[in-house]
């Protein structure tokens, strides 16, 4: 015997179903920038008052601040690097002066002539014929040349407008040494390389661990005269990427002088790994550390 199973709903129910089903709202709908002006209009506003800047914390302007003057007011170097002729391209130049913060070209009389380059540094007024600035980082001594603008040498040239180090990057190695896991041993080497060799680049390889040998961040640490945290954090997101126990290395990076130093694991995989990281960023560090070595005043 066939048997029909039937339902039943109650008029309630019918109804509230009908309601989700048609979800018609009885306001309407209305945009937002709309619904912020219908708020901005039921808020009532303080009148405008003067406070002094140490009470002004935490309110809101009643209108528009504007400078009176310009700031700085003269045009100025954003950067360190050299002030030139734009009209001039790429080239060798002479180097007619250096310019630091505070001092002011025009009461030096100097005026940048067609042909030549100034050394400026940031924040510094552009001399008279200048209209651009060329980053340090872009420039390089002229083949045979000296590292230039040093006070009390002879005029040198430089390199404006040209890369300082190009696409494909090639390292030359200068000294390479095998030192035994001593601290003095390590500092004495990375010293004669940073201090007398006065080398671009330091890389060491193993002892970065927490092996009771592995002494090289206690050896390196005390060297550094500025750190890289930023370099020790790429290292790091670098070998997590290929093992966990990259996190068990204790990576050191920083600049003596002007030379970089990083200490990277003794994994020959992983300094590879590293490397390939760290090298495209060497043009860039050894822009701003041959900025480092010239002759600032201010």
């Amino acid at each position: 015997m066939a048997s029909t199973k039937t339902t039943s709903k109650s008029p309630a129910h019918a109804e509230a179903a009908s309601r989700l089903k048609e979800r018609h709202s009885p306001w309407p709908m209305v945009s937002v920038d709309d619904a912020l002006t219908t708020v901005l209009q039921q808020t009532p506003t303080s009148a405008p008052m003067q406070v002094s800047l140490q009470e002004a914390l935490g309110c809101v302007l009643a209108e528009d601040i504007t400078a009176p003057e310009p700031l700085p007011p003269f045009p100025a170097a954003i950067m360190d690097g050299y002030a030139v002729c734009s009209c001039d391209g790429p080239g060798v130049f002479p180097v007619m002066g250096r310019l630091t913060a505070g001092v002011d070209p025009d009461a030096h009389g100097l005026i940048l002539a067609p042909g030549y380059t100034c050394y400026i540094t940031t924040g510094t007024k552009l001399p008279q014929g200048a209209d651009a600035v060329v980053k340090i980082e872009d420039t390089a001594p002229p083949e045979g040349g000296k590292e230039g603008g040093r006070e009390g040498e002879e005029e040198e040239e430089e390199t404006a407008g040209e890369a300082f180090l190009s696409k494909g990057l090639r390292v030359r190695v200068v000294q390479s040494d095998i030192v035994p896991d001593d601290i003095p041993q390590i500092q004495q080497k990375i010293c004669i390389w940073a201090d007398e060799l006065k080398v671009d680049a330091i890389f060491t390889s193993g002892g970065t661990s927490f092996a009771p040998r592995d002494l090289t961040p206690e050896a390196v640490r005390p060297l550094i005269d500025k750190e890289a945290p930023g370099m020790v954090w790429r290292i790091m997101e670098v070998g997590t990427k290929h093992t966990p126990f990259a996190v068990l290395s204790r990576p050191v990076a920083g600049v003596r002088g002007g030379t970089f130093i990083v200490t990277l694991p003794g994994s020959p995989k992983a300094v590879k790994e590293n490397l390939d990281t760290l090298l495209p960023l060497l043009p860039k560090v050894f822009g701003l550390l041959k900025t480092a070595t010239c002759d600032h005043k201010a």
